[in-house]
């Protein structure tokens, strides 16, 4: 699981590449394609990793569902926290593919390759920002969950002292107990 800060993972990419300081050359070498795969490969490794514990919260999650538990809020935040996280790795992949899309001749098969994978972005994008929601709305759900939980408790509950009462009242009299609660 990456360990570290995005920003840190984001300042320090300059570094992946071998290529001059000088602006603009950074993305121009005779394999920008290759340079391209390996700029987006960097970013999905990330992104895959952080998705991996996101998944493995979600799993713990349906492990409790299919138990009948109520998983706690805190697999929620998680899962958001994650969500966050993926969303900045995403938009820093963006940001990164939109420089290559100058690298290349516009309307050439590279340049079709890094708009796709452009949109492809985007509409993860797209996709965490709804998750985040959901996630959001799952956690609420989790609040009216415990107390339907808790009600149906005490509903429970109450049906069985009405049952005892009736089967330890004598003759089936109301008031069965005085004033100081002797029978």
């Amino acid at each position: 699981v990456y360990n570290g800060s995005i920003g840190d993972d984001v300042s320090n990419f300059a570094d992946y590449y071998d290529y001059d300081k000088t602006p603009g050359d950074k993305y121009k070498d005779s394999g920008s394609d290759d340079a391209f795969q390996k700029a987006m490969d960097y970013w999905e490794n990330r992104i895959a990793a952080n998705q991996a514990k996101y998944e493995q919260i979600q799993n713990e999650i349906d492990l409790f569902e299919k138990q009948g538990k109520i998983a706690g809020k805190e697999y929620y935040e998680e899962q958001v926290k994650l969500e966050n996280q993926r969303l900045k790795l995403l938009e820093a992949q963006k940001a990164e593919a939109k420089k290559f899309l100058g690298a290349f001749k516009e309307g050439s098969d590279e340049w079709w390759e890094v708009a796709s994978q452009l949109n492809e972005i985007e509409g993860e994008i797209d996709s965490v920002t709804a998750s985040i929601q959901d996630l959001s709305d799952a956690m609420a759900e989790v609040d009216w969950q415990i107390f339907d939980k808790t009600h149906e408790r005490i509903n429970n509950l109450t049906t069985e002292l009405e049952t005892i009462r009736t089967l330890v009242a004598p003759n089936g009299e109301e008031d069965w107990f005085d004033d100081e609660g002797m029978w």
